[in-house]
């Protein structure tokens, strides 16, 4: 590559000689220019000694020049490996299918590959270098990236791996992954990034994730307790229902699992079962009991499967728990309920029988006459407990009939009343008020009814003397009280007591009768459009009460509305509350599921068209049972107007104790920042409204 360097010295001295023996040829003109030989001798000396001179230098200049020469050949070496392995870099970085780029401290992109380029969606690298890559980021995400890069160029991080969004030309954005780290080149510190494109990982990623939060999200809302457990029978995941029945967090459930929340007479034959399933393979069903934070236990119905693979290997195990504590309950109950089916219908029987055998060995008139009368008592029983049982069957069966006329509904009380009271002598039936008036209905179930309620107050008060019955005619509705002085029921059981075969007492041989006359005359009332209610107190008696509509029907009639300030209709009064700012709603008098949605539907419109934060909701005037309209509201109702905007809303109790439990049910929605009080008086609900506008204007 380098040529030999020439022998300065030698060619010097070579042409000193040449150039004498030319200047002798020469003509004599030229020869005083020389003067003399000696002059040129000495010429010749002081030539001879530079030449020799030079000669040391060329000697030097070689030696020099080897040296140059080797340092030369291992400068080229090294530039040459440089040079190929700066070959295989460009080749790498250029025709890498990851996206790659080089940035200053500065943040600026210096250089880029096509794949980075193509996978932005760009035609050349001009319109990427020069700019900063999380210029290309997606809004979401680059505040993350921004502090990543901040702690690498701090030298905080010594590289950072990311997933995020980069936002492609054409505005599609895709998921990435990226890679950076610094390194030095000469006094300069770059950045190195690598760009993979990961947006079809993270699709099947995101569909996993997504089946993932769907499973949660559908076990979350569910009533069953969902878990599951690994191939090996480890629990792996409960759900939301799990943990707030048990009281406990799911990673307390998952490491301590069941055995210390289980009925110990459950344990042993829960291990044995859940042990052969896991080994068999085979389905897992038990019924156990449970114990919940209050330390109740609960029956519950166990299952769980087995979900396997393509090799038929167990994967995991998917389980519910049921609870089944109603029905249990209600085994329970029927199983009374035949018992006190044997033993109603076989005490008249025997009675009967047993008078009939008396008659036969007494021929005295008299005395044939007295047995005749009292086995026709207990065939008059015995008639009323078959038709309770056939009702029911009619009931369950939607054959039920009704013959609709229109009667004087205040002489049915009064022949009602005459009627049992010469059957009850124990007790004094008081009509205290009766309204004459006429309705359409079927006679004959009404007046069952009647005798259901008032033979009711009579059993359950066996210590008092007194049943007082009052008819009122109320706007378009006729309301009747029948009142004893008995037993009394406990609140939790007041809503119970319209169920088949339920009965207040546990003692179901204290008092006889079937336990079906609450239920028969809650479903004849609420085909005649009516409802049945109850108001009672432990050891102070009962008032069982019911409305029947005039006409057969309600008459809701709305006597005027802007749709926006206020709404008026015989049944509630809503309106605009200018200086307190939120709008304010009377309910009056007696609802049912009609009229309930009739008001919150008028409520809901006026929410919507007037973005109404507040409402202060007003029940003191609520009479009556419309238990029927809770579980809408909390489905429906209350959902809607969060989604319109309302944030707070107080509600005023009614003094019925049936309307407290329907409230109390309308608002078990869990409905996140919308907040829902209740009140018993409208001052306080009014300084409760008022105090959370104050919250949200700071």
């Amino acid at each position: 590559m380098y040529s030999t360097l020439p022998n300065l010295g030698r060619t010097y001295k070579n042409n000193v000689v040449v150039s004498y023996y030319k200047l002798v040829s020469l003509k004599p003109t030229f020869y005083p220019i020389l003067q003399t030989m000696t002059d040129y001798a000495e010429l010749l000396k002081q030539l001879q000694l530079q030449v020799d001179s030079l000669q040391g230098e060329n000697l030097e200049l070689k030696r020099s020049q080897r040296k140059e020469i080797d340092s030369r050949d291992i400068n080229d070496a090294a530039s040459e490996m440089l040079r190929i392995n700066q070959l295989r870099y460009r080749t790498i970085f250029e025709n890498s299918l990851l996206g790659n780029k080089i940035i200053g401290s500065d943040l600026k992109i210096l250089q880029v590959n096509q794949a980075l380029v193509d996978m932005l969606g760009y035609q050349s690298k001009n319109e990427i270098t020069g700019k900063i890559i999380i210029e290309f980021a997606h809004p979401d995400y680059a505040g993350d990236w921004q502090i990543l890069q901040q702690r690498l160029w701090s030298k905080r991080l010594p590289s950072f791996n990311l997933e995020t969004r980069l936002v492609k030309k054409n505005g599609e954005s895709i998921w990435v992954n990226v890679i950076s780290m610094l390194f030095r080149d000469g006094n300069d510190m770059l950045g190195f990034t690598t760009i993979e494109d990961i947006s079809d990982r993270r699709s099947e990623f995101d569909v996993l994730r997504m089946r993932e939060e769907n499973f949660r999200t559908i076990t979350n809302i569910i009533p069953q307790q969902v878990f599951t457990a690994a191939p090996n029978g480890k629990l792996v995941f409960v759900n939301k229902q799990v943990c707030d029945y048990l009281g406990k967090t799911d990673a307390e459930i998952i490491q301590k699992g069941w055995d210390e929340s289980i009925h110990p007479e459950d344990v042993e034959k829960c291990r044995a079962a859940w042990s052969t399933s896991v080994q068999s393979g085979k389905d897992f069903t038990i019924e156990f009991r449970l114990k919940n934070e209050q330390d109740d236990y609960r029956w519950f119905l166990g299952r769980a499967t087995a979900l396997r693979n393509d090799e038929d290997s167990i994967t995991l195990w998917l389980g519910t728990n049921t609870d089944i504590q109603a029905q249990k309950d209600n085994e329970h109950r029927k199983d009374e309920f035949l018992s006190i089916v044997s033993h109603e219908l076989r005490t008249p029987l025997t009675s009967i029988k047993l008078y009939n055998q008396l008659s036969q060995k007494n021929g005295s008139p008299e005395k044939q006459a007295e047995f005749t009368s009292k086995s026709k008592s207990h065939i008059i029983r015995l008639e009323r407990l078959i038709t309770d049982l056939l009702d029911v069957s009619r009931i369950n069966a939607g054959k039920m009939t009704y013959n609709i006329e229109t009667f004087d509904f205040d002489k049915l009380i009064k022949e009602t009343v005459d009627s049992l009271q010469l059957l009850n002598n124990n007790h004094e039936l008081v009509v205290q008020e009766c309204d004459p008036i006429e309705i359409k209905g079927d006679k004959h179930r009404i007046e069952q009814v009647l005798n259901n309620l008032i033979l009711n107050a009579i059993k359950y008060s066996p210590d008092a003397t007194q049943v007082i019955i009052n008819s009122k005619v109320i706007s378009d509705s006729i309301i009747v009280s029948i009142q004893d002085f008995g037993i009394g029921i406990k609140e939790k059981d007041l809503t119970r007591l319209f169920d088949r075969y339920y009965r207040v007492d546990n003692s179901s041989m204290r008092f006889d009768g079937l336990g079906m006359g609450l239920y028969i005359s809650a479903e004849i009332l609420k085909r005649h459009n009516g409802s049945l209610w109850i108001e009672s107190e432990p050891g102070k008696g009962s008032t069982f009460n019911f409305l029947l509509p005039i006409n057969g029907e309600r008459n809701l009639t709305v006597v005027d509305t802007d749709n926006k300030t206020f709404y008026s209709a015989n049944f509630i009064e809503v309106r605009y509350n200018e200086e307190k700012g939120w709008l304010e709603t009377e309910w009056l008098g007696y609802q049912n599921l009609e009229s309930v949605k009739k008001g919150c539907m008028a409520i809901l419109e006026m929410v919507k068209a007037a973005k109404y934060t507040q409402i202060l909701n007003d029940n003191t005037l609520v009479r009556g049972n419309w238990s029927e309209a809770a579980d809408w509201g909390a489905s429906f109702w209350f959902p809607a107007l969060r989604e319109a905007g309302l944030k707070q809303f107080a509600w005023i109790y009614s003094p019925s104790a049936f309307s407290r439990l329907a409230a109390d049910r309308s608002v078990q929605t869990d409905l996140g920042d919308f907040q829902t009080h209740f009140f018993t008086d409208k001052e306080s609900a009014e300084e409760w409204l008022g105090r959370q506008k104050m919250f949200d204007r700071v």
